[in-house]
């Protein structure tokens, strides 16, 4: 591939970037209009976090069918992630990763192994703890950071 058609890539690459970003910090009714049917949506996230005993666990957790804006707190990362494994990590914060592009999968200290949904929305909230490792497969991943208090429970049934 010519260093052309690579950075039209990647230029194509950071607009839909744009475009997620703004899905998630816009007000839902913004979202709601011209978009597919709610039955087309895949309504889930990947859910990581660690217990008070240290232990990392992940699941597959459903999302209301319209949400409040997300609080950003001003960390973004576009990362473009050719390695096939991540070993075990924590978090390095509270965040929402949004795969655009080839597969994202993560491994909990306790042993269970998850896809990220259709969605691409994976929340990473194990910053103490174990941790977990991800495996990815040409891998185009946002991060955004949320505050500390931010809780991805109550935003996902949307309160």
């Amino acid at each position: 591939m010519s260093r052309e058609e690579q950075a039209v890539e990647r230029r194509d690459l950071l607009k839909l970037s744009g475009l997620a970003l703004m899905g998630l910090a816009c007000p839902p009714a913004a979202l709601a209009q011209n978009g597919p049917p709610a039955g087309d949506l895949d309504l889930t996230f990947l859910h990581c976090w660690s217990d008070e005993k240290g232990e990392t666990h992940v699941m597959i957790r459903p999302l209301a069918k319209t949400v409040k804006p997300i609080p950003l707190t001003g960390d973004m990362n576009l990362h473009f992630d050719s390695r096939p494994l991540i070993p075990l990590h924590t978090a390095p914060q509270r965040m929402f990763v949004i795969t655009l592009q080839g597969d994202f999968e993560l491994e909990a200290s306790d042993g269970t192994r998850l896809k990220a949904p259709p969605s691409g929305i994976s929340f990473d909230g194990d910053t103490t703890g174990r941790g977990h490792a991800a495996r990815l497969k040409d891998a185009v991943n946002i991060d955004i950071g949320v505050p500390a208090d931010f809780d991805v429970l109550r935003w996902a049934r949307g309160e």
